[in-house]
């Protein structure tokens, strides 16, 4: 809730609920990660890497491997619509 009241993004879950560092959108539509951040990060982050509620906002490389993911998500979403329907005729 502090987070939230703070106008932050919502902390990742606890190290112990979960093994690998995850990314995950905040209501405002920014993507944020608890990955290693990249030698050359000069963006927001909440905390020190190691922490237990470290996060940050993901690298601009990073988002472009997310709109491929998404990308393909869609693509395979297309298809499996399509498939279902063609059983039909």
């Amino acid at each position: 809730m502090e987070a939230v009241e703070d106008g932050g993004p919502p902390p990742p879950p606890g190290r112990a609920e979960r093994e690998e560092p995850r990314i995950w959108q905040d209501v405002e539509g920014l993507w944020w990660t608890d990955f290693r951040p990249p030698l050359d990060f000069a963006g927001d982050r909440r905390g020190d890497y190691g922490d237990e509620d470290y996060c940050r906002i993901c690298s601009a490389a990073e988002l472009e491997a997310i709109g491929a993911m998404q990308a393909r998500k869609e693509a395979d979403e297309h298809r499996r619509r399509d498939a279902w329907f063609a059983r039909m005729r």
